[in-house]
Order: C-alpha cells, then structure tokens, then sequence
C-alpha cells in the first residue's frame, strides 16, 4: 500500500494534441483544454471560468433591469455594473491560468522531444507518454 502523497505525473500530449488543448483553454473555455491534457488543475480552472461567466451574466442582467427601471442609462457604480466588472475580472484570471498550464504543457512536450533526439528516437513516432523523469 502506497502510503506517500505523491501526485501523478501526467501523460505528455504530442505536440499536435498541445496545440488542440491549447485553443481549447484560450478560445473555448479555460480549464477544458487543461483537462484534456490530463492536468487535473483543469478542474479548478473550469470553476473559475464558470463562475466569471456566471457573475458576468448576472451582473448584465442587473444593469439592464436597472436600465429599463429608470427608462435610460444608468450613469454610476451600481451592483450590476459591480458584478459586470468583477465577472470579467474572474474570467480574465481563469484565462490567464490555463495560458499557463498550456505553456506548461507545450515545455514538457518539447523536453519529451529533446530527451527523444538525445536517445536516437525519433520524437514524432512516441506519442502519449510520461513526463520526463517519471
């Protein structure tokens, strides 16, 4: 029975599957490119994003009902404005974290390739394998 709290090392995607995870986390939604690419942070990022989309909409749908009330625009900080900027703000963090799981991601395939070459493999034939020194 393994008794220490040693985390997985996760699989290292080919470079072609980095570059799909990659768009997903940047240009669908942050955290799902991270799953994809077995990194379980992926899961905290995904909530993250939810949760600025979630605020972001929520904050919307204030200013507008603030709006119709007042039969025009509302011209001061108000809670919808609040939850507006803040839902933004939350999604712009989740955002910039997958970007950096993504870069994460693309550096150990490019150790992967290098500990490859330097063994005489050919780095585009192995797919799929351990992080280096796992």
């Amino acid at each position: 029975m393994k008794t220490s709290s040693e985390q997985p090392v996760p699989a290292v995607p080919d470079r072609a599957s980095a570059r799909a995870c990659t768009l997903t986390n940047l240009l669908v939604l942050p955290g799902l490119g991270s799953l994809v690419a077995g990194r379980r942070v992926g899961w905290a990022q995904l909530g993250l994003a939810l949760a600025g989309v979630g605020l972001f909409g929520y904050g919307l749908w204030q200013l507008l009902r603030d709006w119709l009330a007042s039969e025009g625009p509302v011209f001061e900080f108000t809670r919808g404005l609040g939850g507006l900027l803040g839902g933004l703000g939350v999604s712009v963090v989740a955002w910039l974290w997958a970007l950096g799981t993504s870069l994460q991601v693309h550096r150990a395939v490019r150790a992967r390739e290098r500990e490859l070459a330097a063994a005489g493999a050919d780095p585009k034939s192995v797919q799929n394998t351990r992080a280096p020194g796992a």
